[in-house]
């Protein structure tokens, strides 16, 4: 699946929210923004070869984020994913929309995490990503003049 990046508007995305089944896979390409917004209970593995992936939605299997693909979030967003979360060939997030005043969640996984993301463009100073709680990866501000310790 395609998704193109225009330069002339900042909203070059695909939502899908219907239900996607069955055995295969889906392959994401260009620098575009896929949000799986359904309930989808497809078991292949999910794998964004560039752009971002991001969503309101569950995947029934694996993710892969491979070299050119990065985690897209929304705050109050949260992507499932059942299975295994590999972001182990990048360390990239994206944030759309505004930034979280508190811990919000962004992705949940029932299996195994490889690799961590140590990029993002939320105002780094200001904000981190939180491993602390098994099976989530989550956003949240730091506290004012302090610094935010991350357990994982």
């Amino acid at each position: 699946m395609q998704v193109d990046d225009n330069v002339a508007v900042n909203t070059d995305r695909a939502v899908l929210s219907g239900i996607l089944s069955g055995t295969g896979s889906i392959s994401k390409t260009g620098a575009g923004t896929l949000f799986l917004d359904g309930d989808n209970l497809y078991t292949g593995t999910t794998t964004v070869n560039a752009g971002g992936i991001g969503g309101n939605g569950s995947i029934d299997g694996n993710l892969v984020l491979a070299t050119g693909g990065r985690l897209d979030v929304m705050v109050g967003n949260t992507l499932d994913v059942d299975g295994d979360v590999d972001l182990s060939n990048t360390n990239s997030l994206h944030l759309v929309g505004s930034l979280p005043t508190e811990r919000s969640v962004i992705l949940t996984y029932t299996g195994s995490l490889t690799g961590v993301i140590d990029s993002h463009d939320m105002g780094e100073d200001d904000y981190e990503v939180d491993y602390s709680v098994n099976g989530e990866i989550a956003i949240l501000p730091k506290p004012p003049g302090g610094t935010v310790i991350i357990i994982k």
